[in-house]
């Protein structure tokens, strides 16, 4: 089987090839084809009226660009009944007519354009000797139809933010392929049940906790089986154990600090930041329900999410209890620590010194030198 690097251009002679000194190879072509095709009346011409030059970019070589400079004519056309008097000789299926770039390229942008954002494309493409824009590979997806792909069965469905706060979408993943296969305009139950009455034969459908969707598949898709994907599970999993050590924490039992170290300023044991936060969330919240407002107007005059508005107005109150003191690997030394750095011993030498003459641990030289700059 024989192989060649040279483009594969029907009808065309290569020439000559040449480095511009640019790392850049360009193929000087020249039609020798002695007839062309009308493009309005398929009808043959021969008779050759002009000629004109044409540049074409086509895949790269092992990082070098390749450009294609042809030399292609212009025919009249004999058939008195075409639209077209004069017509110029097509490169299909090579180039388009008008393309500025091979169909192998165009494909290899369309291809790596689905699975890449527009600006980290252009910088592989760069990489790999294509020089090519953003807005270039936007218009070759919108202009490359959508690929055929085989009915779902596992599918994921979630909103999706396109204005943070505002307007949200529905996007819809093939959980088996691992590939997005529609987005939905809105999350209302109602096109979501319609899209999956559309879609036969989905058995397992992956939400979270929202009850709209909930719904949307007991409507469109009754049969399927409804199920949680690992990401809400961990993320429901972090809300809950949040939310028990915010409200348990306590009553946990906690090695209390060495008695000569605590201070005035340790014994007043600080609010969890937390609670605070939700206490000046509630208190915003919780006024505007009980003077009459709905959820809507509650969220406009707040500016909290809809879902925050909600998680509060059904969650009630939330506990003001302060957090209990945590022990620290450190708390064993702090007198130590306390006495050098009133001294104004704090060099890392000389606190390394004095833990080992006390501790006669070499193991613990580094927690020691490095909680120093803490303290500082």
């Amino acid at each position: 089987m024989s192989m060649s690097i040279l483009p594969n251009i029907p009808g065309a002679k290569c020439l000559r090839i040449a480095d511009d000194g640019h790392q850049t190879i360009v193929f000087y072509f020249r039609r020798t084809a002695p007839t062309a095709a009308c493009p309005g009346c398929g009808s043959l011409s021969d008779h050759v009226q002009s000629g004109y030059h044409r540049t074409v970019s086509d895949v790269a070589m092992r990082g070098w660009r390749v450009r294609v400079e042809i030399d292609v004519r212009r025919f009249d056309c004999r058939n008195p009944a075409c639209d077209y008097t004069i017509f110029c000789e097509r490169l299909l299926p090579w180039v388009p007519a008008y393309g500025r770039r091979s169909v192998a390229l165009t494909e290899w942008l369309a291809q790596w354009g689905r699975h890449l954002s527009a600006e980290a494309l252009v910088r592989v493409a760069l990489d790999q000797g294509v020089q090519v824009s953003a807005p270039t590979i936007l218009r070759v997806l919108r202009a490359t139809p959508d690929p055929v792909w085989d009915a779902p069965r596992v599918v994921g469905i979630d909103d999706w933010a396109l204005k943070k706060g505002h307007t949200y979408a529905t996007v819809i993943v093939d959980l088996e392929h691992h590939r997005i296969i529609d987005v939905l305009p809105d999350r209302e139950p109602d096109t979501v049940s319609a899209w999956l009455r559309a879609h036969a034969g989905i058995t397992v459908v992956s939400r979270d906790r929202a009850r709209g969707y909930g719904k949307a598949i007991a409507d469109g898709a009754p049969e399927a089986q409804q199920v949680a994907d690992r990401w809400h599970l961990l993320k429901n999993l972090s809300e809950a154990l949040n939310d028990f050590f915010t409200r348990e924490s306590p009553r946990i039992p906690v090695r209390p600090a060495p008695a000569p170290s605590q201070t005035a300023a340790d014994a007043e044991t600080p609010t969890f930041a937390g609670v605070v936060h939700q206490q000046e969330r509630y208190a915003a919240i919780r006024p505007l329900a009980d003077a009459g407002y709905r959820v809507a107007e509650i969220v406009r005059k707040t500016g909290y999410d809809r879902k925050t508005v909600t998680k509060y107005l059904t969650a009630g109150a939330p506990t003001a209890h302060p957090r209990a003191p945590y022990p620290h690997l450190l708390d064993d030394f702090i007198p130590l620590l306390e006495r050098l750095w009133t001294e104004r011993t704090r060099t890392a030498k000389a606190v390394r010194k004095a833990l080992q003459l006390r501790l006669r641990i070499s193991g613990r030289e580094k927690m020691g030198i490095s909680s120093m700059g803490t303290l500082a």
